[in-house]
């Protein structure tokens, strides 16, 4: 098994690494890249969890974790003569892409995606040695870009006296995505809203929705049906029914037509009352003085005589109880 440090693994005084996670110049076969990637993990790890305790984060920004699931850019620098010869790793900044809505001074919105500062830190012992400031010239140069068009996320107030002392940098217009610029950030950056009524909100593009919900739904009636409005409005993709000529002429004449109906006399019409209708005085009531029985007989038809299909008492015998149709 190789020994590595870090003198034999970064070759350089400043390296740059990416998701894959191996230096822009390292040489070797598979199992070698194997341990050299287990080897910078830690180296990784170890610095990232330095500068959480260090910003006083809950969350650690750097690891090997998140730098594999993105496309980060990761520049580490070592001191050569640090840990008895061997190399240490004594700084950090990682910087990515971000789509970012931003306000300027006049709070007008703009959608930028500009390079951002994402995590920064040297060890407290190389602090104020121009270590910090030697790794982030380092990045502009190799970037392209200056300070003033970059974004900084969550900058702490050490960082902020940072570049107002080396980029003579003024004070930061902190966001409220807790990002934060320079003031001449803004000024190649088109608004997004082209109105000038001073704030504007930006406009993000609909998300289509999936599934079930997807379908157009037709405007809902109800609204009208309860509070009594015209529900004929919702109509308005149905062609109307081209007029008559008699139906056009008497569109052209409304009024007159409410003036002969309200100057017409009333009319009523006589119904005549309906008669009472008397009971036949032939017609009496008598109460029922006599029973009739009732015989069902074996074939379903009725008879006034006892038959065969009847008990000893008198009830119906289930067993002789049926009809053709059984």
């Amino acid at each position: 098994m190789m020994n590595f440090t870090i003198n034999t693994v970064l070759k350089q005084e400043i390296s740059k690494i990416d998701h894959v996670f191996l230096p822009a110049d390292f040489q070797g076969n598979v199992s070698q890249i194997r341990l050299v990637q287990e080897y910078l993990k830690n180296v990784v790890d170890w610095i990232g969890e330095k500068s959480t305790k260090a910003q006083g984060l809950s969350k650690t920004l750097t690891s090997m974790d998140k730098l594999r699931s993105s496309e980060h850019i990761l520049y580490l620098l070592k001191d050569a003569e640090g840990n008895n010869g061997a190399g240490q790793v004594i700084g950090i900044l990682k910087i990515g892409v971000k789509s970012l809505y931003l306000h300027d001074e006049s709070l007008i919105c703009h959608k930028v995606s500009p390079l951002c500062i994402l995590d920064f830190y040297v060890l407290e012992e190389y602090q104020k040695l121009g270590f910090g400031k030697k790794l982030f010239d380092y990045m502009l140069d190799d970037q392209c870009t200056t300070v003033d068009k970059i974004a900084i996320d969550n900058p702490s107030l050490k960082f902020e006296n940072f570049l107002q002392k080396h980029y003579n940098i003024g004070k930061l217009l902190r966001q409220h995505n807790c990002f934060a610029v320079s003031t001449k950030f803004f000024e190649n950056v088109q608004s997004i809203n082209n109105s000038t009524s001073g704030r504007s909100t930006p406009t993000l593009a609909a998300v289509g929705s999936v599934g079930r919900y997807a379908a157009q739904q037709p405007p809902s009636s109800m609204n009208w049906v309860i509070h009594g409005g015209d529900s004929t409005r919702y109509n308005t993709e149905i062609p109307a029914r081209p007029k008559t000529t008699s139906e056009t002429n008497a569109d052209q004449s409304p009024v007159i037509d409410e003036l002969k109906l309200i100057n017409e006399p009333e009319r009523t019409i006589n119904v005549p009352e309906a008669k009472h209708l008397e009971r036949p005085s032939s017609l009496e009531v008598r109460p029922v003085s006599e029973q009739i029985s009732i015989d069902v007989t074996s074939h379903g038809s009725i008879s006034s005589h006892p038959t065969p299909s009847l008990t000893k008492d008198g009830y119906v015998d289930l067993k002789y109880y049926h009809n053709k149709l059984w």
